[in-house]
């Protein structure tokens, strides 16, 4: 249910192998991330013709979503990705699994390992993209774009604490080494389990109601919000949360906070 928000170990630099092809050809992302912001970069044209593969769940824009799926992110069907003869494959650090990244290097692939995501990050992680891409005039327009928007996104004077449940059994959320979490502060909102090291805890509804938070986010990440609404009632039975008396408990579109891309800086700016 978490798609693409849990994140696998992996410890391999930027740019581990870079294709040797100034301008790759036929491109197959291992990550939905990846995909959106090849998108992003190379425009509805040029991505229609030079992806020809992405793991499960990339679905935006809306054309990606025709390309051929490879199997989900933290199990790639290896032999899928094969048969698609890449020309540049991109993994990131964090969401594929090592193993199977040195399996496609064996198989003589071109496999380029992005950093894993961070918020404060991508600008340069946007680079080393279009770097691989062959496209780093056109990344840098990109990489200008997200910095332009990231700056407005100075916070006002009030700030609010805020719990997400990303799953409901077990309790799932966002800790400090999420990128969301250092999104959510850029315009006010403090994520109650930002101490935490780890990308996306479980936790109990006790720590919960013990960090007490203003706000409470359930998000929706499959597109039917009336399933998280079971989620929402459970919450507000709890009367003694300051989030529930003030009745900012809600149901929030998933997607648009569940990738370090351009849509989430929109969804950022509805926020303030």
């Amino acid at each position: 249910m978490i798609r693409s928000l849990i994140a696998c170990a992996l410890l391999i630099a930027t740019g581990a192998s870079v294709s040797a092809h100034a301008s790759p050809q036929r491109v197959v992302t291992l990550s939905p991330v990846v995909a959106e912001w090849v998108a992003e970069i190379l425009g509805e044209r040029e991505t229609a013709k030079r992806l020809i593969g992405v793991s499960e769940f990339s679905n935006y824009p809306h054309y990606v979503s025709k390309v051929k799926t490879v199997g989900p992110y933290p199990q790639i069907q290896v032999e899928e990705v094969v048969k698609l003869k890449p020309d540049l494959v991109i993994a990131v650090e964090g969401s594929n699994r090592p193993d199977q990244i040195e399996k496609l290097k064996r198989l003589k692939l071109p496999v380029t390992v992005l950093k894993k995501e961070s918020f404060d990050g991508m600008g340069e992680w946007v680079a080393a993209l279009g770097k691989a891409l062959g496209e780093e005039k056109l990344a840098k327009k990109t990489r200008d774009r997200w910095d332009f928007e990231v700056r407005a996104l100075e916070p006002g004077a009030t700030t609010a604490s805020v719990f997400l449940e990303l799953q409901s059994r077990p309790l799932v959320t966002i800790g400090g080494g999420s990128f969301m979490t250092t999104a959510l502060k850029r315009v006010g909102l403090n994520n109650i389990f930002e101490d935490l090291a780890q990308d996306y805890p479980k936790v109990s509804r006790e720590a919960v109601m013990k960090l007490n938070p203003d706000q409470i986010w359930i998000l929706d990440l499959n597109g039917e919000p009336l399933q998280f609404e079971k989620s929402r009632r459970e919450w507000e039975r709890l009367d003694s949360l300051k989030a529930v008396k003030d009745g900012h408990v809600r149901v929030v579109k998933g997607d648009d906070f569940a990738r370090c891309s351009m849509r989430l800086l929109n969804a950022l700016k509805k926020l303030k």
